[in-house]
C-alpha cells in the first residue's frame, strides 16, 4: 500500500512540474496529456492488459441492452409512479 501511494505521489510531482515548467498553457496540457498516455501505456502493458479498438467495441456491446429492453422498463417505471 505505501509503495502505491508513493506511486502516486511521484506521478502527481511530476504532472505538476510538467505544467510548472511549460512556457504557456497549450504547452502544459500538450506535455500533461502526452505523459498521461505514456503512463496508462506503461501501466496496461505491466497488467498484460492490450486492447485494441476492436476489443474495446465488443466489451462495450456486451453491456447493452436491446432498444425494446429499454422501453419497456422506461413503460413500467411510468407505469408504477403514477
Amino acid at each position: 500500500m505505501a509503495e502505491r501511494i508513493h506511486h502516486i505521489k511521484y506521478i502527481e510531482g511530476l504532472l505538476l512540474s510538467l505544467n510548472t515548467l511549460a512556457p504557456n498553457i497549450e504547452d502544459a496540457v500538450k506535455r500533461i496529456n502526452s505523459a498521461m498516455d505514456k503512463l496508462i501505456k506503461g501501466h496496461l502493458l505491466s497488467q498484460n492488459i492490450i486492447h485494441d479498438e476492436e476489443s474495446i467495441l465488443n466489451e462495450e456491446r456486451k453491456d447493452a441492452l436491446p432498444i425494446d429492453i429499454v422501453i419497456k422498463l422506461l413503460e413500467t417505471i411510468k407505469s408504477t409512479t403514477k
